[in-house]
Parts: structure tokens; sequence; C-alpha cells
């Protein structure tokens, strides 16, 4: 594709602190943890960070501008490797990240969402995988996932068949990335180099949503191949605050603008019917989600937040009438579900 074609990253103005003096030594990686008042989640983030059988890290945590105690909770962790980091406003989790990659002494990063959870063997896994393939420097080095309930030690196996080697076809054909067990396309399942991470401009920080996706997108048109570890490290944890993945509205924008940027490029790859098969098979996961998140508001009889929240995403997909007698139906009827509001439409 020549440049021209390329889906631009645009910056926001940001001042970056120096990076500090290595006094002759650099750690192996740098954990980057975007955070944005999540200050009942951050001590675990952090901690898990700490904990790996890799001890030769730093912790680079970038404060997206909370409003809650997370500066008071990041200070009082008594380790060095620990560096904090706050912004002057909220920005968003693509702008916190590249922060973060441009403040990254090491050379290979790794990420960790703030409210997500690593296993203390998964660095050192990824390292060991990393070092078996002769080009390490075009890795990008997954590993499996645990999604936790809120409510309880329950966890679930995410994925189990991560894919391997060059991915740019799979992840433009097969159903994997948007779904609900594709986290293997999670921040805080990666490893990857910071040389390869600047190459491609980092996260494209105008996205609401998909910015993984559309970062290993670039990752794996610039030749980068996955090299998985297949053994979930990392904890998702559900819980009642929001978060852009569980967010419909948000990952609906993200998608629409990431399909956006990449219609030439797949049309020119792969063809208009793959393209078309493309946006059609992931935005019918996220009516899922969207359906998903009217039966918790009608389990709720949250009649007004329900309203609401159909009022927000109906300007931003046409969704027929089927799904608009589902959402209006959870609305109206409190207790109603999406899924029984749609046999009536039917």
């Amino acid at each position: 594709m020549i440049a021209a074609d390329r889906p631009k990253t645009v910056r926001a103005n940001v001042h970056l602190p120096p990076r500090p003096a290595s006094n002759g030594h650099t750690p192996l990686a740098s954990v980057v943890i975007p955070t944005y008042n999540r200050a009942q989640f951050i001590g675990r983030a952090v901690g898990s960070a700490l904990g790996q059988t890799l001890q030769d890290i730093e912790v680079i945590v970038v404060d997206d501008g909370s409003r809650d105690a997370t500066a008071s909770v990041v200070r009082e962790i008594d380790d060095g490797r620990v560096r904090y980091m706050k912004l002057d406003r909220r920005t968003g989790g693509g702008r916190a990240r590249n922060v973060g990659i441009a403040a990254a002494r090491a050379e290979w990063v790794a990420f960790l969402d703030s409210d997500d959870e690593w296993l203390p063997a998964k660095l050192e896994a990824q390292f060991d995988r990393a070092s078996m393939h002769g080009r390490a420097e075009d890795a990008i080095v997954p590993c499996g996932a645990y999604r936790q309930d809120a409510n309880g030690p329950r966890r679930v196996h995410l994925r189990r068949d991560l894919p391997e080697g060059e991915v740019l076809d799979s992840l433009l054909l097969s159903d994997h990335p948007a779904d609900d067990h594709g986290f293997w396309l999670t921040t805080s399942a990666l490893l990857v180099k910071r040389r390869s991470l600047l190459a491609v401009d980092g996260f494209d920080e105008t996205l609401p949503s998909f910015q993984e996706f559309d970062l290993l997108l670039r990752l794996a048109r610039a030749s980068h191949r996955v090299l998985p570890v297949d053994e979930a490290l990392m904890i998702k944890h559900d819980h009642l605050m929001g978060r852009i993945g569980t967010d419909p509205i948000a990952k609906l924008r993200g998608f629409l603008r990431v399909t956006r940027s990449w219609r030439r490029f797949v049309v020119g790859r792969l063809g208009a019917a793959a393209y078309d098969r493309w946006v059609s098979s992931r935005t019918e996961r996220i009516r899922a989600m969207h359906e998903r998140r009217l039966d918790e508001l009608a389990s709720a009889a949250a009649r007004g937040e329900a309203l609401r929240y159909v009022m927000a995403m109906s300007p931003h997909a046409a969704w027929g009438r089927r799904h608009l007698l589902r959402a209006l139906a959870v609305a109206v009827a409190p207790g109603r579900s999406a899924s029984r509001a749609g046999a009536l439409s039917e």
C-alpha cells in the first residue's frame, strides 16, 4: 500500500518528562499501565506486574487525568521500579499508552489495563516464547486469558487456539478479532518490541475503541509474526464500573472508524465481497453486545437508562426494525428482555 493510503494517526500535543537515566542498566521489559479513576483496582494491577517471576522490569503508570485517589494509591507502592506519570486532562487510553511507550526504557513493552491482572509467570513465558524465534524483533507475543466474574471466583478460559505466524488475512477474514472470545487482541495480553510500536506510530489516539485491533493490523501489515503463548496468564475482571470493552456504543463507533480507514486496503487485498463480510460479521457481534446490555437494563427495570441508551445508540447504525423494536420494548417495558422483545417483533 502506498504511503498516501495509510490510515493516519493523529495525536494531541503531549509534553513528556525526560526518560530517566538507566544508571548503566536497562530493564528487560517496560510495563505500561494506562489508568483513569481506577483507585480501587490499580493496586492489584501494579502488584501483579511487580509480582512477576521475571523481576527485571519497570512499571510505568500513566494516569489519564484521574480525579479519584489513583495517584495516592500508586505513590504508596514502595518499589523503585514503579514510575507514575499524570496527564493534565483525560484524552483516552490510546494517548496514555503512547506516552508510556515514549517513556519506556526497555527493548520490550508489555501493556496492562488497570482493571486487569497478570498471573506470575506471564512475562517469563512470553520471553521464553520470543527466544524461540530467530527474528524476535518482528514478534508479537500474546498470551491466553481468563475472564473472571465480578460476583465470584468463576474463571473462563477465553481462547485456546491463538493464531500464529503471519496473521494479517486471519485478522481480516476470521470472526475472532471482534467477538467476546478474541482476547488475544487485548493490550493486556501483548508483548511487543518498542521499536516495532514506534515504527507503526503506536496507537491511533482518535479511536474510541478497537485500538488494539487497528494496531495489530498495522503490525501484521508490516510483516510482524504472532508467537502465541496458549496458556491463560492474564485475567479480565468483569466489574460494574464502565469500561470501553463492554460499551457497545464505543465499540461500534471505533469499529466503524477502523473499517472506513482500512476499506481501500482490504478491498485491494481481498476484494469488495470480503470487505463486506468483514464489516457485517463484526457489526452483528456488536449488535449482540447491544442486546445484552439492554437485557441487563431490563433485569434492573431501569427504564430511563434504557431509553437514554437507545437514544445514544440510534445515530451510530441502522439497526433495522427488529433491533429497534427490541430496544424500545426494553425501554418502555421494564422487566422485558431484549431477546423476548425480539420474539415479539418477528
